[in-house]
């Protein structure tokens, strides 16, 4: 008997030995984290805990403090295409006196804007297409282009020098700055216009 207490105390000793001599690994020990580690027999403090969002730096909706995407990047040249209510607030142009021209009026109720699936836009404007270009962050830029609309005392078509820029700031609003611009001839003289736009986008 004496013996075999004597062999329980050994053992008991060796594994006391053994398991004060068991190296400490430091680490993330929350399995939930990005870098559990699952070596690691003592927590440093050092878990990241997951922050789901847009991680893609290209995207629209990116967001700069999530650490795990989750699916839900959308990107501009997307967002934008589609058929868009348009609402213009523009400058009337007053040509001599003479006549006056709303571009409120010219302006259809909607408009269609197609992309090319990267960072080029093409839109509808007034039955011509104007292009132009969308970053990531939703900024547009028109490129500078010439449309017709037609003045209503004579209906003469005229050509409208197009510029202006604008910006994506959902799924469904947007906003465009305009500049329409270009001459007009008058019985014997040309006059020149030029008209600022402010117009909302809706869908």
């Amino acid at each position: 008997m004496k013996n075999i207490y004597l062999l329980l105390l050994s053992l008991a000793i060796i594994s006391l030995i053994f398991s004060s001599c068991e190296k400490e690994l430091l680490g993330c020990t929350d399995s939930a984290a990005l870098n559990f580690n699952n070596l690691a027999n003592t927590d440093d403090g050092s878990c990241v805990m997951p922050i789901l969002g847009c991680i893609d730096v290209t995207a629209f909706n990116f967001n700069s403090n999530a650490n795990a995407d989750d699916g839900s990047c959308n990107y501009a040249f997307d967002l934008a295409q589609g058929t868009w209510n348009l609402d213009p607030n523009c400058e009337d142009i007053s040509i001599a006196g003479l006549t006056t021209i709303s571009l409120n009026d010219q302006l259809p109720e909607t408009i269609d804007i197609n992309s090319d699936g990267q960072s080029s836009l093409f839109i509808d404007l007034n039955g011509t297409l104007v292009s132009g270009t969308i970053s990531s962050e939703g900024l547009m830029t028109v490129t500078p282009s010439t449309i017709q609309f037609s003045e209503p005392t004579t209906g003469q078509d005229i050509d409208v020098d197009v510029t202006g820029s604008g910006y994506l700031t959902s799924a469904t609003e947007a906003y465009l700055n305009l500049n329409f611009s270009g001459s007009i001839n008058i019985v014997i003289t040309s006059i020149d216009f030029s008209s600022d736009c402010a117009m909302i986008l809706t869908k």
